[in-house]
């Protein structure tokens, strides 16, 4: 099976029981300020070609280009590739597809230790906390957001990011990915 998202302003509701009724699995909700992201897996090619006349369907592996798979290049050309790869997590960020984004910067974290890797854990937490927003777990989302300020305060690294990040929970937060 194959895991997919669809983007769409209109309500969910009956999206969501196309897919559960067509066998496809795992489905989870995440609710923008604009909109919703419906993420699935799916096998059924007749029900994938149905969705596409109405959506635009990502398969979760074209959120990594091979260029920032760590599976396929060494950690050293990831770091070499940071500016590209914290711009894209911003501009995700910026859209509000903090899954996304945190899959995105996942790439650096795996490629540094110390304090930078720290950094990079705390946007990651940040980005889970909006995450768990949109799915309707808020007081799981307050936990994760405290968890992430407190790592990124940690890591030292980050007086910029955390100027960005009110202190008491809020959704969204837009914030950029970058070191100070």
């Amino acid at each position: 099976m194959q895991r997919y998202l669809i983007f769409t302003e209109t309500d969910p509701n009956p999206v969501e029981a196309y897919l559960n009724s067509s066998g496809c699995t795992d489905i989870i909700i995440r609710k923008f300020s604009y909109g919703t992201e419906l993420d699935f897996h799916c096998r059924t090619g007749v029900v994938l070609e149905q969705l596409e006349k109405f959506f635009l369907l990502t398969r979760t592996q074209e959120l990594r280009d091979e260029n920032t798979d760590p599976d396929k290049i060494r950690a050293i050309e990831i770091k070499a590739r940071e500016d590209e790869i914290t711009r894209k997590a911003n501009l995700l960020i910026s859209q509000e597809r903090f899954w996304e984004a945190h899959t995105v910067i996942e790439d650096l974290w795996k490629s540094y230790r110390g304090r930078k890797r720290e950094f990079y854990r705390g946007a990651i937490l940040l980005a889970a906390s909006m995450t768990h927003f949109q799915m309707g777990k808020e007081r799981i989302a307050k936990i994760v957001y405290e968890k992430a300020r407190s790592v990124l305060l940690f890591s030292g690294m980050a007086s910029g990011l955390l100027n960005q990040v009110p202190e008491d929970f809020q959704y969204p937060v837009r914030f950029e990915v970058k070191i100070t």
